[in-house]
């Protein structure tokens, strides 16, 4: 039996819902960013993936927030600071992962937050190393390109 569904017709949570629940597994990035101030940023992003080979294209979407459509901390840090170390989720970092999705005010160095939790700087790169060695599963991306899409946020 085959559905249609008109996503225009359908509130964020349940665009969100339909779309993730077609797309899995999903693999998840905890991306590293910094700001201006040198302030470090970490979220984890289940919206990512590989995109391409040649070039190499990683990508993933820190998106508007859903209950008031401003931009994240992450999107912020890479328009002011053109670089993102995309780390991945394993097993051993995951509950730091989770406290990494904890929304802190802008300018809180959430890699010492995380710390605290256990985790350790060499389990995770972060921004600003992007010529230091990598471990398996750490992506230093310059970004290249970027877009911000959604200004207004949809009904729902």
């Amino acid at each position: 039996m085959q559905h249609t569904f008109d996503l225009k017709n359908l509130s964020i949570p349940e665009c969100q819902g339909l779309l993730q629940s077609l797309v899995v597994p999903r693999p998840i990035a905890l991306a590293s960013t910094v700001d201006k101030a040198g302030n470090v940023n970490l979220s984890p992003f289940s919206f990512f993936n590989l995109f391409g080979l040649n070039p190499p294209v990683v990508v993933f979407s820190p998106s508007r927030r859903g209950r008031d459509a401003t931009t994240k901390h992450t999107l912020e840090n890479v328009l002011e600071v053109p670089e993102v170390v995309i780390n991945i989720v394993n097993h051993r970092i995951v509950e730091q992962t989770s406290l990494a999705s904890v929304e802190y005010e802008k300018g809180v160095d959430e890699f010492g937050r995380i710390c605290e939790g256990g985790l350790y700087a060499g389990e995770v790169g972060t921004s600003g190393s992007a010529a230091r060695g990598r471990k398996s599963g750490q992506f230093g991306v310059p970004r290249h390109a970027s877009a911000v899409a959604g200004r207004r946020r949809r009904g729902g």
